[in-house]
């Protein structure tokens, strides 16, 4: 990537522009979205199974705290394995 300048009111303002023929771009917009309903999948679905474990087990924290654990390890691996190509 290349740096050039634009004319912003008298003041010449250092622009990115990027090389002939590019790099890898980071992801999409549509891709960004499915990424963002995966994690919230990822954390919302264990955390649900969880307190309907506490529910049915009288367990009160406990299931809570394990469907967050697992829905935070989903959401870590999945964001890890989607994003691992753009870096």
């Amino acid at each position: 990537m290349t740096t050039s300048t634009a004319p912003l009111r008298g003041f010449a303002v250092p622009v990115a522009v990027p090389a002939e023929g590019g790099g890898p771009g980071g992801p999409s917009g549509a891709e960004l979205l499915g990424l963002g309903a995966f994690l919230a999948a990822a954390v919302v679905i264990p955390l649900v199974a969880g307190l309907a474990l506490d529910a049915a087990l009288h367990t009160s924290p406990a299931g809570l705290f394990i469907g967050l654990a697992v829905g935070i390890a989903a959401a870590c691996l999945g964001l890890w394995g989607q994003l691992r190509r753009y870096l």
